[in-house]
């Protein structure tokens, strides 16, 4: 493992000196095409290049680690099925001892219910803008004025 996190490069992070974060923006003014109307009528010698708005994805990262970790399981049943030639069984509710079910059938019904939960938490993010916005200048010099 080790000869080959060696021969891994390493990429060392860029300060682009064009671009300035904006933290504590109005909520009227977090859209980009505000922003570069803005831009573009207070400060007419100044070229905007690129407007990037930051989300909140902390709750939607948990769930695609959650839907990650269906999918690997139902693989694992998949595997188990094929090498062993019955149905892993799981019991879901670990309260009840005899309530045991197919593992297969269990992980891809939840990971169905959980895709949909991603979409729906995707399209909620991404309606949702973050207060926090990076604004990249044409250069650097006007990003200092």
């Amino acid at each position: 493992m080790r000869l080959y996190w060696n021969h891994l490069p390493i990429h060392q992070p860029v300060c682009d000196e064009r671009t300035l974060m904006f933290s504590n923006v109005e909520e009227i003014m977090r859209s980009a095409r505000t922003l570069y109307r803005y831009f573009k009528r207070c400060f007419h010698s100044v070229k905007v290049t690129r407007i990037t708005n930051t989300y909140d994805i902390a709750e939607l990262a948990n769930t695609q680690a959650h839907l990650q970790m269906l999918k690997e399981a139902v693989r694992y049943s998949k595997c188990y099925e094929e090498e062993n030639g019955t149905p892993l069984q799981v019991n879901p509710n670990i309260f009840c001892c005899r309530s045991w079910v197919n593992a297969l059938e269990y992980y891809t019904k939840e990971s169905e219910k959980y895709e949909k939960v991603v979409k729906h938490q995707t399209d909620e993010v991404l309606s949702t803008l973050e207060h926090v916005v990076f604004v990249q200048f044409q250069n650097a010099s006007m990003a200092q004025r």
